[in-house]
């Protein structure tokens, strides 16, 4: 295990060193420093043998088990993990003990038990039936549109597969996957049964997780990524849940237009100000503008995943995670600054530079600026942070007319000031207007 440990974290952190250095440079000087605890380790039985008397043929091995086997061999090893990537190549070490078992069985000898064939046996096929990534939740609106992109970019060898409730429904989404340059696989799973769940999580080393609401079905996968260390990514605006997640495993959620844009927005503006002048950003404002025919229905601007998500917060009662900027902030002091100074303000608002007027971002302007204020305070202690510890998040969406963004304003203070009287009236309305969980924007929204 030990050993296992040490190749794990070398075959990952090898990666970056061999891209910036060179995959020779690398090699070599890992199979110098590798060699002194060896030589350390050997002294005293080397000197006690007569190399004089060692044959041509021993001779022959130590040169082809050190340059050959050794370098040469990490050599070709760091130059494929560098060009295919860590999780593709990883896999392939399982190569390894049964082109071992055939040499060893030509040239020296060794014989094979039926428990060694079987043990092999078993081992190889875990690897065969183990996915690259599973896409989880890929029959509703957020999934088809992910499995669309999957086709678009997955590469010729990839392992990956589809997963939901329903065998019929997966398969009437294969013909979008023709073109792909690899085709998935069906797998099935329920939320609702964690043996399933587990047994799914256990075969991917990446699941991307679209089954809303995450509050109630969200977190048997966290469960069982933590436990399987398999990599987890889903797209909840559920901050009270992914508060709760937090203290549990290191998981990557809303990954969504909630709150991926933004995050890696307010990460590029902060390290391009850096990189410009030498400062950390003391304040970062994101001002995001919807492109794309007129929305006259709430499905043109929200999936019905999105609404059953809202529609279960409400009804949860989820009122302080709606609230609070600094939900996701563990260090106290940071909190509470963040707290006094980052208060929600949903008024309607001139800016001057762009010469429109701002409104909350939709549909949930209470989502991104837990997750910016957790990326900052995460990022505050690192010397390479382009955040100020204090810095200040804000957020607004671009409109052309004052009435919309006053209707929007409005809704936004009651959501923010009115939790109970809200919940009650907004559940409701989120159950009513739009309950069909695989319907959402048109492409051309």
């Amino acid at each position: 295990m030990i050993a296992a440990s040490f190749f794990s974290y070398y075959t990952v952190a090898s990666k970056p060193v061999i891209e910036r250095l060179g995959s020779v440079v690398t090699m070599t000087y890992a199979t110098i420093i590798g060699s002194v605890p060896i030589v350390l380790f050997a002294s005293s039985a080397g000197l006690a043998i007569e190399w004089r008397e060692v044959p041509a043929g021993i001779w022959a091995g130590i040169f082809f088990g050190v340059l050959i086997s050794a370098f040469m061999g990490w050599l070709l090893w760091g130059w494929i993990n560098a060009v295919r990537g860590v999780a593709r190549t990883a896999p392939l070490m399982y190569l390894m003990p049964p082109v071992a078992g055939l040499v060893a069985w030509e040239f020296a000898g060794e014989h094979y038990t039926s428990i060694k064939i079987a043990g092999a046996a078993l081992t190889l096929g875990g690897v065969a039936v183990a996915q690259d990534l599973v896409l989880f939740g890929a029959t509703g609106f957020t999934g088809t549109q992910t499995l669309k992109h999957l086709v678009q970019h997955v590469p010729s060898g990839f392992k990956w597969a589809i997963a939901g409730r329903s065998h019929q429904k997966l398969e009437a989404l294969l013909p979008l996957c023709s073109d792909a340059a690899s085709q998935p696989v069906i797998r099935l799973a329920d939320s609702t049964d964690a043996a399933s769940v587990d047994k799914l999580v256990a075969s991917t080393r990446v699941l991307i997780q679209l089954a809303g609401p995450y509050g109630k079905n969200g977190e048997v996968f966290v469960a069982a990524a933590a436990k399987h260390g398999t990599h987890y990514l889903d797209l909840t605006g559920e901050i009270g849940w992914v508060a709760e997640m937090i203290e549990q495993a290191k998981i990557i959620p809303v990954c969504g237009f909630e709150a991926l844009p933004f995050d890696m927005a307010a990460l590029l503006i902060a390290s391009h100000l850096k990189e410009m002048t030498g400062e950390r950003a003391t304040a970062v404002e994101v001002i995001n503008q919807f492109t794309g025919p007129p929305a006259f229905r709430p499905r043109d601007i929200l999936s019905g995943g999105t609404m059953a998500s809202i529609k279960a917060m409400l009804e949860e009662g989820a009122g302080a995670s709606l609230t609070d900027p600094a939900a996701l902030v563990t260090d106290d002091a940071t909190a509470t600054h963040i707290r006094t100074t980052g208060r929600y303000d949903f008024r309607a608002r001139f800016d001057k530079e762009s010469g429109v007027w701002l409104a909350p971002t939709v549909p949930a302007p209470f989502v991104n600026p837990p997750v910016i204020y957790r990326s900052i305070s995460l990022l505050a202690g690192l010397k390479r942070s382009p955040f100020a510890r204090d810095c200040h998040y804000e957020e607004a969406m671009s409109t052309r007319g004052m009435a919309w963004h006053r209707l929007r304003s409005v809704s936004a203070w009651l959501l923010k000031c009115s939790p109970a009287v809200s919940t009650r009236w907004q559940s409701r309305s989120t159950g009513t207007v739009h309950s069909i969980s695989s319907a959402g924007p048109r492409p051309n929204n």
